[in-house]
Parts: C-alpha cells; structure tokens; sequence
C-alpha cells in the first residue's frame, strides 16, 4: 500500500468516526458523565446507541438534535 491510499483510507476513518460517538464523546459533548449517559439512555433521555460487534455507538446527528432541544427547553 502507498502512502496515498493509506492517506485516503484515514481520511475515511476520520469522517466516520465523526459522524458516530463513542460513550465518553456523548459525555463530553453533553456535559455530562459516562456514567450518567448510560442511564439517560436506559431512561429514554438520550437517544438509544447501536452495537457495532463489541462497540457501542450514538449517531452524533441524533446527540446534537438532543443538545439543540435541550437548549430551546432552556431558552423558553
């Protein structure tokens, strides 16, 4: 593999590794702990995550549609 294609490659590891969030990146998008986004989870308050083989995963859309609701919430 030349360094070209593993540049690419990279590139859309990156991209999707943006459009989906780890546990601790929910966590720190929203302010809260990791612990915390379990249960709000659990609860209904954060949108569900999904597995993909032993990862867990929250789409970052559905995290920022909740962060822009909660902000609306909080400005009404």
């Amino acid at each position: 593999m030349d360094e070209a294609t593993n540049i690419g490659t990279n590139t859309e590891t990156q991209a999707s590794a943006k459009k989906y969030l780890r546990v601790w990146e929910v966590a720190c998008e929203t302010g809260r702990s990791v612990r915390s986004v379990w249960r709000d989870s659990q609860a209904g308050i954060l949108p569900k995550p999904f597995k993909n083989g032993h990862n867990t995963y929250w789409l970052r859309a559905e995290i920022l549609a909740f962060m822009h609701q909660l902000e609306q919430k909080r400005c009404t």
